[in-house]
């Protein structure tokens, strides 16, 4: 379960990564560079932009 947890957040973190060093990417080049889906993409960035650095413990 743990490490379930752990390569969820290190994708979480480079969701976030690639939204940072890629100004006018749009969600969906972001999620298919990733191997995601757009919506999640949106809602680890909104998640991020509205708890910060503790996002993880919203998406609990």
């Amino acid at each position: 379960m743990t490490q379930q947890k752990q390569i969820r957040l290190h994708t979480y973190w480079q969701i976030l990564h690639a939204v940072a060093n890629g100004p006018g990417k749009r969600a969906q080049e972001i999620a298919d560079m990733l191997g995601t889906t757009a919506t999640i993409v949106k809602r680890i960035v909104r998640t991020y932009n509205t708890k910060g650095a503790d996002f993880d413990k919203a998406l609990q």
